[in-house]
Parts: structure tokens; sequence; C-alpha cells
């Protein structure tokens, strides 16, 4: 389960990088911060020696070929993401385990430190994020990638629909299509945006290289 896990969720780390934009007003941008914080709370979830459940938040491998995988936001609370990743109300042997990861996991503490703007129900999430991958992304890619740099399977197509509630106000949609390209040589992923919008208007979005 835990390999099934990494498979589609290390590229939900390069899916909020891409978004941000001087265009957006002050609720828009807020709820494209929490979008981001609660991405990166997810891949710290799950890119560690011991993944972790998050409320409201599912990950699933849509077929068998191992190439597409969706992860599902239902009213996802992102400031109860803080007590999950930082092993409070676990079990004894998660409480270890989690303060073992956290002595090691540079990602886990920045997810932390992210999250602690947040309190009860500030901001939630809801939605899906669909991922295809030009080719199946196995466990041993995921390692590959994370420890050899080997970003070539990385070519994939993101399709987003996320509505993020701020406390207090309406809720804003992000709504579109981003695809990325790995480029081995020199350590990139590419990002360029077919197409997003926010609450129904288009947003411009440059292209953007990401160093791995």
């Amino acid at each position: 389960m835990a390999s099934r896990r990494l498979k589609g969720i290390l590229l939900l780390l390069l899916l909020p990088l891409s978004l941000f934009s001087s265009e957006l007003d002050g609720d828009s941008a807020y709820a494209l911060r929490a979008l981001y914080n609660g991405a990166i709370a997810v891949i710290a979830s799950q890119v560690n020696a011991a993944p972790v459940d998050l409320n409201g938040v599912t990950i699933e491998m849509m077929n068998e070929e191992g190439n597409e995988y969706l992860i599902s936001f239902n009213r996802s609370d992102i400031s109860r993401f803080k007590n999950r990743l930082s092993g409070e109300k676990g079990s004894w042997y998660q409480n270890i385990i989690s303060g073992a990861v956290l002595s090691v996991s540079p990602l886990v503490k920045t997810a932390l430190s992210l999250l602690e703007e947040y309190d009860y129900q500030d901001a939630l999430l809801d939605g899906v994020i669909d991922i295809k991958f030009e080719k199946p992304i196995r466990g041993r890619d995921i390692f590959n990638i994370l420890f050899a740099g080997n970003i070539d399977n990385l070519n994939m197509v993101m399709t987003i629909s996320m509505l993020v509630t701020k406390k207090g106000r309406p809720p804003v949609v992000f709504e579109g299509q981003l695809t990325g390209e790995g480029d081995r040589a020199n350590r990139l992923m590419r990002i360029t945006t077919d197409h997003m919008t926010c609450d129904g208007r288009a947003m411009v979005i440059k292209p953007m290289e990401i160093k791995m």
C-alpha cells in the first residue's frame, strides 16, 4: 500500500509551485497558498518511512498499467494535517515512527511550518487532481527519481478541479490542466499550462523550470 501511494503523490509537489500569479486578489491568493500548503503536507505524509493518512485525502490507482492516479480531497481541513504529521493522537508505535521521521525529513518539517498559520477550519480543500504519466511509474522508478535524478519518466498531464474555502469567505475554484516533462540531463522538470482558471477567469502563467 505504501509503495502504491508513492507512485502518484510525488508530482503533487510540483503542481502548486506552477500556479502562483500576481494577478490574484487577496482571497484568491490565500486560497492558492492554502492549496499549495495542503499539497506539500500530502507529499510529506506519503514520502517518508511511515506514510500516514490525512483527513479527507484518498489516493487511487486508476488502472493496472500504473500510469494514472487520482488524488481526492473531501472537506479536508488542512489545520488537522499538523496533528497527523507530528504524530499526535496516534498509537504509541506511530508516535515513535513519526518522531524518527521528523528527525530526518526536511519535507515534514517544511510542511509543519507551512501549516502553522492555520487554525480549525481556516481552509478546507475539496476536489480532485488526476495525474496521467506517459509511461507507468513503478515503485523502483520513484526511488530512481528521488535519489538518482532519473526523471525521464515524469512526462505527464495533470488535470485539476479544486475548491478552496476560507473561513467566512466564499469558496474559490481552480480548474485546468498542466503538462510536465522531465529533463534528466539538466535535472529539470518543465511545467507548462495548457489552461488554468480561477473562479472561471483565465490565469496567465509563465512556463516554469523546477530543479530536481
